[in-house]
């Protein structure tokens, strides 16, 4: 019973880490443009750090879109997916078999998630010269692996 609680416990976990990293990396590349106040990420700043072509940036903001769309789905969809989570724990008489296949679903729209936002990067990237590529990869990289929080931002 003990070794059960364990996975639940460690695949409940990497499953929040996901979660809390797609949420994080959306919220520095793409959400918020138009909001009063906005700090600006990849998104807002990536036409004058890449001087983009009219093309490009065309090209870009439409997978950002499609991103922004399917993320919304996919928000949707972890949440039911946790609340039921949640439901079945806060019963005294679980099943443990049905918490594992309730976090196995929960995993694999995360996992989903997680492997729509690599593919929308991918997609960037064929849009991108190997110059604006390397830029464009290197903003990702600190954004993503939380390099450069302490100091200020570069213009």
């Amino acid at each position: 019973m003990k070794k059960i609680w364990i996975t639940v416990l460690l695949t409940a976990s990497v499953a929040l880490n996901l979660a809390f990293i797609s949420t994080l990396a959306y919220k520095n590349f793409f959400a918020g443009k138009d909001k009063p106040g906005h700090k600006p990420g990849v998104a807002a700043d990536i036409n004058t750090r890449l001087e983009l072509q009219p093309e490009q940036k065309a090209g870009i903001d439409e997978i950002f879109k499609k991103f922004r769309f399917n993320l919304m789905k996919f928000k949707q969809d972890i949440l039911e997916k946790r609340m039921d989570l949640i439901d079945e724990l806060g019963d005294p008489d679980f099943d443990t078999e049905t918490i594992a296949a309730k976090t196995k679903e929960l995993n694999a729209l995360e996992n989903s998630l997680n492997l729509t936002f690599v593919d929308s990067l991918v997609q960037v990237n064929h849009i991108l010269d190997a110059r604006q590529r390397l830029k464009f990869l290197y903003k990702v990289s600190q954004n993503w692996f939380f390099l450069d929080k302490g100091r200020r931002r570069r213009k």
